[in-house]
């Protein structure tokens, strides 16, 4: 159902609640004139003061600088994760006349027919295409009825105005509010008619931000926003209490006052502290040496009004330095971390803290940083047996056996060194891959002195050296004689 501005004040005592549903985080307003006819002359002046100069003031103003205590980033009511939204500054996005079909602009129409009729326009393009924030705010000639279920416009009892819904279908979810003519209406505010009818779509404007979804709720629960189950919207609290606030433009307007959680009371607007959020996505990087690797940090108004925000980087480990483009952001903006690794950068995983500095806050967010050490291939040797005995004049052999210790398999060539004078060192085959054998054959000479010598065999391959250790133990063979007596 619609959710209307009375024409009665409501009662006090309130608190509203968050139901799940989201919120309309920067709205963007297009003001639509409801066809031809007579209307209020501020409502289709170009003029300022006027109902387009109130809607581009206003939405950059102080009357929304407070709003972020009803952000959705903590969980709502039943328990069930918000929609992670913050509220901000608006914009006013410009003023339309349509020309509606005859069937819904009559002298009394029903929400349907309004419905129908913004459908119709949006798929035509003859208003802009909506995005998540879009508000569309219908203005409607003076005498015309709106009429929403059994409750209608200007009579007692009935609406100054209210907004709705449009469910998702051929077009996103639609959002919109209703704004009677209030040219010469008794019950819809204190002032004149043109201060009436900015109180009145204040309400409207700021209950759509706070409550867009509300046309489609029937529980208390999504897509239902800011909410008190027995007072109604943010601005049905405090319906009729009015106030002024001077918009981005210089200009003082009236608006509705909108009840606060946090004062506990209807205000204009509120001194608040401006604050910041920082995140970075991805929130963990991995990274070789000798490289780079970047995320986005993205600094988020949580409070009050932006603000510029110089970001940092600490917690970096050796040989890694940060370089943030730009440098400084102001908050709603987002900047890139580039994270570049030298070529001694040790291996492991590392806690960067990002921080962003303005004027009234400093707040950080953590990157995990992965820095990977390539693997150098290697391999070991071994000779088996590790001792080899062979007389003067023959041979001995051993096994020689590689075995991968880290990264791939290499191709080996194999020598030995340490010989004695008179032995000759053959292997077969002469190079292998690792994770092979090869044999060592050492040939003595006839001639060469007994003894015990150390020879050492290497492996060599394109990433390391290995050696192992072999004892040669060499006899001089004894010769059987006898004597005569």
């Amino acid at each position: 159902m619609p959710h209307a501005a009375s024409m009665a004040p409501a009662a006090s005592g309130p608190h509203l609640s968050y139901y799940g549903g989201k919120v309309l985080a920067n709205v963007e307003v297009v003001q639509v004139i409801y066809g031809a006819g007579t209307y209020l002359a501020q409502t289709t002046a170009d003029a300022s003061p006027g109902v387009s100069s109130f809607y581009h003031g206003v939405t950059a103003s102080p009357y929304f600088d407070w709003l972020s205590e009803y952000n959705t980033t903590g969980n709502a009511a039943g328990g069930q994760p918000g929609t992670n939204q913050v509220i901000g500054r608006g914009s006013f996005s410009g003023r339309y006349v349509i020309t509606p079909s005859a069937a819904n602009n009559g002298n009394a129409i029903q929400d349907a027919n309004i419905q129908a009729e913004l459908h119709a326009q949006i798929a035509a393009g003859h208003l802009p295409a909506p995005d998540a924030n879009t508000l569309y705010s219908l203005f409607f000639r003076n005498g015309q009825s709106i009429c929403a279920g059994s409750s209608c416009s200007l009579v007692s009892g009935g609406f100054c105005a209210y907004h709705n819904t449009i469910a998702a279908g051929s077009l996103p979810e639609l959002y919109y509010a209703v704004e009677p003519d209030l040219s010469n209406v008794i019950g819809c505010g204190a002032g004149n008619a043109f201060q009436n009818t900015t109180s009145v779509a204040s309400h409207e404007m700021i209950e759509s931000v706070t409550d867009p979804g509300v046309g489609l709720a029937n529980v208390y629960g999504p897509p239902l926003g800011w909410y008190d189950g027995n007072y109604g919207e943010i601005g049905d609290i405090c319906n009729g209490q009015q106030g002024t606030v001077t918009g981005g433009d210089g200009m003082t307007y009236t608006v509705q006052k909108q009840f606060s959680n946090v004062a506990g009371n209807c205000i204009v607007s509120r001194t608040t502290t401006n604050d910041f959020s920082v995140t970075a996505s991805p929130a963990s990087l991995s990274v070789a040496r000798s490289s780079s690797v970047t995320a986005t940090v993205s600094v988020s108004v949580t409070a009050g009004a932006a603000q510029s925000v110089v970001l940092g980087a600490s917690g970096l480990p050796a040989g890694v330095t940060a370089t943030f483009s730009p440098a400084s952001v102001t908050t709603g903006s987002s900047a890139r971390l580039t994270l570049s690794t030298g070529a001694t950068t040790p291996g492991g995983t590392y806690s960067v803290v990002v921080t962003g500095t303005g004027a009234s806050a400093t707040r950080t967010t953590s990157v995990s940083l992965v820095v990977s050490v390539p693997v150098v291939n290697n391999f070991s040797i071994a000779a088996s047996p590790a001792t080899l005995t062979a007389d003067r004049g023959s041979s001995a052999v051993a096994t020689i056996s590689t075995a991968v210790t880290a990264g791939a398999a290499q191709s080996v060539v194999l020598s030995a060194s340490g010989l004695p004078a008179g032995v000759v060192a053959s292997f077969s085959p002469a190079s292998i891959t690792a994770g092979s054998s090869a044999r060592l054959t050492l040939t003595t000479s006839s001639t060469m002195a007994a003894g015990t010598y150390a020879v050492v065999v290497t492996g060599t391959g394109p990433s390391a050296t290995q050696t192992t250790p072999l004892s040669l133990v060499v006899s001089v063979p004894v010769v059987a004689n006898f004597s005569l007596g």
